[in-house]
């Protein structure tokens, strides 16, 4: 990830253990109030292209990246900013070890207040459990974690998949523009 600048988050509850390699480049410190700290740095939306890039001259998958001209950018809280790129990342991890996908599409646009990204691949597909949580216990922790980073950032995360119709990721967030 690109050089950014260091932001702090404060989420409620403890957050377990496992989350810590969601959050690799930031430290987690449990508050004696019930509460986690994450402090670290933070990409803008450039990271988006560079992770991108990497990922697909790594893996030899075709990636269209779909973000609106820079003029049309709005400023991200940070925390938005690290959730979103974090999705984006487990995303593509889940594409390269389960998916089998030959092409894979990022958009990230504005939907009037609403920040709207959404992952989707050619790939395999799959049933999508009723409760993404399911799969943790199978120790599947990818789609959990994207879902939890939604609702971390006041959004909402949606699975779509079917065995042979690949598998489109949708996180929505009503998301305030940075000061």
């Amino acid at each position: 990830m690109p050089e950014a600048e260091s932001y702090t988050i404060r989420v409620r509850g403890h957050l377990d253990p496992h989350w810590s390699e969601w959050f690799e480049d930031m430290t987690m410190t449990h508050t004696d109030d019930g509460d986690t700290i994450l402090h670290g740095p933070v990409a803008d939306q450039a990271a988006l292209h560079g992770l991108a890039a990497e990922w697909s001259a790594g893996c030899g998958v075709v990636i269209q990246l779909d973000l609106p001209p820079d003029a049309s950018l709005r400023p991200w809280p940070g925390e938005v900013t690290v959730n979103l790129y974090r999705v984006v990342q487990e995303a593509l991890t889940n594409i390269t070890h389960h998916a089998g996908a030959s092409t894979v599409a990022i958009r990230l646009a504005w939907e009037g207040a609403r920040l709207v990204l959404t992952v989707q691949d050619n790939g395999h597909g799959f049933h999508v459990p009723a409760n993404l949580a399911d799969l943790t216990t199978q120790g599947h922790f990818g789609l959990a974690g994207m879902a939890e980073r939604a609702s971390l950032i006041g959004g909402a995360m949606a699975v779509t998949s079917a065995p042979g119709q690949g598998t489109t990721i949708r996180v929505e967030c009503e998301a305030t523009e940075a000061k």
